[in-house]
This record gives C-alpha cells, sequence and structure tokens, in this order.
C-alpha cells in the first residue's frame, strides 16, 4: 500500500493496510469492503481459472453468483471494529508459508 498508493502507514496485513489507506483517502467504508471482498473473490476466481478448465464466461458467472455472498459478507462487517477480527485458517496459512519455499511453484508470486 506505501509503494504503489503513496500512503503513510505503519506495517500491517493487507486487509488492515487496505483498510487504513481507504480511511486515509477518505474512501466510505460502505464502499471500500464489498470493493474489497469483491477483489479478493476475483483473485481466487482467477486462480481457479488457471487450476482447471473455467474459461472467462464461466469466471464472470462464478463472480456474478457470489455477489449476494459479498454483500452478506460486506453487511456482517458493519460495525465491527479490530476487536472482531480473527482468522481460522491455519491449514491454509501453513500451506502457503510452505509453498513460499518450493522450488516447482504453480503460481510464482
Amino acid at each position: 500500500m506505501r509503494a504503489v498508493w503513496v500512503v503513510d502507514l505503519p506495517d500491517a496485513v493487507l486487509p488492515l493496510a487496505v483498510g487504513a489507506a481507504c480511511g486515509r483517502q477518505g474512501m466510505d467504508v460502505e464502499m471500500a469492503v464489498p470493493l474489497y471482498l469483491h477483489a479478493f473473490v476475483s483473485n481466487l476466481v482467477s486462480a481457479a481459472q488457471r487450476l482447471m478448465p473455467l474459461g472467462q464466461m464461466e469466471a464472470q458467472g462464478v463472480l456474478s453468483a457470489l455477489q449476494s455472498d459479498v454483500q452478506l459478507v460486506a453487511g456482517e462487517t458493519k460495525g465491527k471494529g479490530l476487536e472482531d477480527i480473527a482468522s481460522h485458517a491455519f491449514l491454509s496459512d501453513i500451506a502457503a508459508i510452505r509453498h513460499e519455499k518450493l522450488e516447482p511453484r504453480l503460481f510464482q508470486s
């Protein structure tokens, strides 16, 4: 966030950094949350396209079908604060850590 948007932010995980950057740019939280969630879902669908036979039209259909879920989750976050943030994706986190050090990686990042 600092390098791309030239916003003075402390070190933070991406969702918090995005939220802080949006706040500092004066973006309304009611707009920022669904946009962030849509971007997250879009990244997952993009990865799915590379992993399986999922064409552009099908991918757009998946994104369209998930918009009600994006809006639902965005609504569930209203009024929540830092004390409400939690993560329970331990195995996913461990897999991501291991993936970074693998030689034959599927997605080079």
